[in-house]
Order: structure tokens, then sequence, then C-alpha cells
């Protein structure tokens, strides 16, 4: 354990901590009518969280949830008790969908069903299949890099990212950690 979490441990409860944040460009909630996907993979689920209460005053948003087994289906509970409508992948089938979220999500568009705009987040294989599909479809797409961000705002360049197309990098802590999926290389 390094020095942080010894401090954190040592708090007592109702121990006040400062913090700085949050810094950067998060998730911009469409308007009410529009057609929205936000697909979550493993603990991808986290930035969604703090929506819920958001997503459930729009209509047309479907959460779809992807992990290995239903005992990895993180805040699935959370969300429907918010009144979010949740679709679940499991690669093991033990719940809805067999196999990887991003299948279940080609099967919703088969079907003729298409969103207006799609939010990701989780691991980069699964972000980077979600906005292949977007952009093929030509759905808007953003998604949260997941970075280890040391510093929180650019200084200390450990969370930089590729821009697509260019030979320049950007800090995911500065600039994102939500990017539009045509901007960055996931």
């Amino acid at each position: 354990t390094g020095r942080g979490t010894r401090l954190l441990a040592s708090l007592a409860p109702g121990g006040i901590v400062d913090v700085l944040g949050p810094f950067g460009a998060g998730f911009t909630m469409p308007g009410n009518g529009s057609r929205l996907w936000i697909v979550a993979g493993g603990t991808g689920v986290a930035p969604f969280i703090g929506m819920a209460h958001q997503l459930k005053e729009l209509d047309n948003i479907i959460l779809f949830l992807g992990a290995r087994s239903n005992r990895f289906l993180l805040y699935k509970d959370f969300f429907l008790k918010a009144g979010v409508k949740v679709m679940t992948a499991t690669e093991d089938g033990s719940e809805g969908y067999r196999g990887v979220v991003t299948g279940l999500i080609k099967s919703k568009l088969e079907n003729g069903a298409q969103p207006e705009t799609m939010f990701t987040c989780g691991p980069s294989p699964m972000m980077k299949a979600v906005a292949e599909i977007a952009v093929d479809r030509g759905i808007s797409c953003y998604a949260s890099l997941e970075s280890q961000m040391a510093c929180g705002f650019g200084a200390c360049l450990g969370c930089v990212t590729k821009i697509a197309g260019e030979k320049r990098y950007t800090t995911v802590c500065g600039k994102g950690p939500v990017f539009d999926v045509t901007e960055v290389t996931i």
C-alpha cells in the first residue's frame, strides 16, 4: 500500500478529506426524445452511476451491461430501481444475451433498432468495437477512456492518448476522459 492509501485508512469515520475535481470533460446528455444507448463493460459502468436519475427523465434510453458472468453485472439493480431500461450480455450465458455486449448491440441493430447517440466505458477492446459499430452506422459515439491519472490536470503527461489520424497526443485527464470516438485512437 502507498502513502495515500495509508492516510485514507487512518481516517476516523466522518473524517474530512480535501479533494480537487472533477477535472476534464464528461458526457453531455442529449435532449429528451433522443435515442441513447449506453454500453458499459464491467467496472466501466462507474461513470454512468451519477447519471442514473438524469437518465430516467429521458425517453428512449437503454443501458447495455456486459460482463463475463451475471456475478459481475455491476449496478444492474441500481439502474433498474432508478427506472432505466437495462439489457444484459454475459459471456457465459448466465444472464441475458449469451456472448459479448457488442454482440447484443449488433443483434439490436440488425433487428432495426438504432440510437442517435452511444456512450461507452469499459475494457478498451469493447470500447473499440463499440466505436467501430457506431462509426460504421453513422451513430455519434462518445467514450470515457480509462487511464492512470497521476496528477489529474495534464501536467505529468501520464495519461496521454493518441489523437486519431495525427502524430500527436492529448491528455485523458485534461481534455477527457470523455472523447468523441472519431477524435482519438482507442
